[in-house]
């Protein structure tokens, strides 16, 4: 059992947003025990200290592809015209070994965790490895073994990514250091039905959700089209398999209507990718997921098509979200054609009334909450991105002092709207702080090195690249 001391801690509101409050926290086997808020320090003793530092939730990303960060630096985009999963990434995949997802998912948890992520949701072929990365490098995960039966890398595999699911939700040593799993179809064009109910009821079995991605490409609604005569969540709808009993992670939802969004039932969260999405195809329409009261977070993917795995720089994308079709719109069409005084304010104005529409978009406590409360009530396991008793113990810890939060006076805020990462002291999972305090990120790139993981990349990823592209 440890006890820990900080005048400035991040805490859930009964209102569903956030404060930042003195408190001493009780953490055992992971997870939070007993949360006592305080204005004057009980006259307890407490095992460590942190004085003024800010303690928050850590960074929650719920959907991932660790391994394929080895593919950031690749020409991505002479695949954007086309469908960049099946062109590029499946093409890469077949050649991928076992031992090539362990040395790639190092490299990638290891830059999570400097972002101040504690748990990632991966999607992949290999994941034994990629549960094996995060046990070495010490990142929380929810790992989802990629099944197809239709067609993909792994759709010979199936049965055995159903058997490493069971293995991998029942693994006691995994889940005490905050590794969990989730079953994982990958998507309703390369999982046929039958498959499909095999996999929501091995998640009811297992009491573990269901992550999966969801019309993300034209070519998935061809086929849903060819298949099932309607579109691939309506016919995910049809199924009556979506249903309160198992929790579903759906992933980027692009091609949804409303009518489909608003028969979405209790227990279905969407993720947003949105830097991922504007590469491979373009940015779900998140705006009629919150219209239809559906619960949604954000997510980072892959480095493959992001870029990078700080999922908290997806929040600048929603920050802009509410007047971004102002510049293609009606009204700047009018000020283009005829400039003047009133056209000017008349864009203005529009800009004004989309603004206080969404509100809510530049609440600071909201935005995070899609990088902590929401993406923390996925696992049935228990909950993540909120500081309370019964939580997992999944933190971060910055300095309110550092100049990228300076001057601190609304530090959810700087969270939120800001670039807060150097401020980053620690991050802790499960229950275990990560790295070295105040020199986090040199400290696990310091053991990065010393275990010669970066020249394992580099090696494997030159080798793979020559077997898949010649």
């Amino acid at each position: 059992m440890i006890r820990l001391r900080c005048r400035r801690v991040v805490l859930p509101t009964p209102e569903g947003r956030h404060r930042i409050q003195a408190a001493d926290l009780t953490l055992q086997d992971g997870r939070i025990t007993e949360v006592v808020p305080w204005t004057t320090p009980p006259d307890v003793p407490v095992d460590e200290d942190l004085g003024e530092l800010l303690l928050t939730p850590a960074f929650l990303d719920p959907h991932t592809h660790l391994a394929l960060s080895a593919v950031r630096g690749l020409d991505v985009a002479r695949y954007a015209g086309g469908n960049m999963v099946e062109d590029l990434f499946f093409h890469l995949e077949r050649a991928l070994l076992p031992e090539d997802v362990l040395a790639f998912s190092r490299m990638a948890a290891l830059e999570c965790l400097m972002q101040g992520t504690a748990v990632v949701w991966d999607h992949y072929y290999h994941a034994d490895q990629v549960a094996r990365a995060c046990l070495e490098t010490g990142l929380g995960a929810v790992v989802s073994p990629a099944l197809q039966d239709l067609h993909g890398p792994g759709s010979d595999a199936f049965e055995e990514a159903l058997a490493l699911t069971a293995s991998l939700a029942l693994d006691k040593d995994l889940r005490a250091e905050g590794i969990l799993a989730a079953v994982g179809p990958h998507a309703t064009d390369s999982v046929s039905d039958a498959l499909l109910e095999r996999a929501v009821a091995l998640s009811g079995k297992l009491d573990i959700p269901l992550h999966m991605h969801l019309a993300q490409s034209p070519e998935e609604v061809d086929r849903a089209f060819a298949r099932h005569g309607v579109a691939p969540l309506h016919h995910l709808l049809d199924t009556g398999l979506l249903s309160e009993d198992v929790s579903f992670n759906l992933v980027h939802a692009i091609y949804v209507t409303p009518a489909e969004l608003r028969r979405i039932p209790p227990g279905v969260t969407l993720t947003l990718c949105p830097s991922s999405q504007q590469q491979f195809a373009f940015p779900a329409p998140v705006h009629l997921w919150e219209d239809a009261g559906v619960p949604w977070t954000v997510a980072t993917d892959c480095g493959a098509s992001n870029d990078g795995m700080g999922v908290h720089r997806e929040l600048r994308y929603l920050l802009g979200r509410p007047t971004r079709a102002l510049a293609h719109g009606a009204g700047f069409k009018r000020w283009c054609e005829a400039p003047s005084p009133s056209t000017a304010a008349a864009l203005h104005a529009d800009r004004t009334r989309q603004k206080q529409a969404a509100a809510s978009w530049e609440d600071p406590s909201w935005l995070l909450s899609r990088l902590w409360d929401i993406p923390g009530r996925l696992h049935p396991s228990g909950t993540m991105g909120r500081i309370e008793a019964g939580a997992w113990a999944h933190l971060a810890l910055w300095d309110p002092a550092h100049p990228s939060l300076w001057p601190g006076t609304d530090l959810l805020r700087g969270l939120a709207y800001g670039d807060p990462i150097p401020a980053l002291q620690q991050v802790m999972v499960a229950g275990q702080w990560r790295g070295v305090r105040g020199r986090f990120a040199g400290s696990l790139w310091d053991h990065a090195r010393a275990e010669g993981w970066l020249h394992e990349a580099e090696d494997r990823r030159a080798a793979w690249l020559r077997r898949a592209l010649g």
